[in-house]
């Protein structure tokens, strides 16, 4: 659906494989437990539980780790309006990146189907959500704070760009 009107936006998704993605896990039935937003190839930003916002390189994470995580990457074409606003927003989380944090209980609340805002603290699914909402590149069907990874499978729009895992990835050009 690329024309001359729109731009990219890509999501990583990840299945990560430590305790808490387990429990995640299980609780959801999804398969990937962690999401990623990125305007530019293989440069994604999220928030993390160690770090809150930050940048995330897939060719490095795939680097150190023995087996390296199933991801997918997903496409959304959007106006350059809803781009630029994705792309100001996330310049904006970056500028201030030492103002947020990651939310725990937002990701537990998440997982129990309890709406909430906390400010300022976010988790990674909630983020991705917000900020395609925020820019007017997607509609939700709930809350961004309900937002799971999986759920951006299923959306309306996205193409899947690849599938496998993040050492093979972060090999393709």
């Amino acid at each position: 659906m690329n024309n001359d009107n729109t731009k990219p936006i890509f999501i990583l998704l990840t299945e990560h494989k430590d305790y808490m993605a387990k429990f995640y896990r299980f609780i959801t039935g999804g398969i990937y437990t962690h999401a990623a937003i990125g305007v530019e190839d293989k440069k994604f930003f999220s928030f993390g539980t160690k770090k809150g916002f930050r940048v995330e390189k897939p060719w490095l994470f795939a680097k150190f780790k023995k087996n390296a995580e199933l991801c997918a990457v997903y496409r959304l074409d959007v106006s350059e309006e809803s781009y630029d606003a994705v792309k100001n927003r996330i310049d904006e989380f970056w500028a201030n990146k030492k103002e947020y944090r990651f939310s725990f209980i937002g990701a537990l609340f998440c997982m129990l189907k309890i709406p909430h805002r906390f400010k300022k603290q976010y988790f990674c699914s909630r983020f991705v959500a917000e900020t395609l909402s925020e820019s007017g590149a997607l509609e939700l069907k709930k809350p961004p704070s309900l937002y799971h990874p999986n759920d951006f499978t299923k959306e309306a729009g996205f193409s899947l760009c690849f599938q496998g895992n993040l050492e093979e990835f972060a090999n393709i050009a």
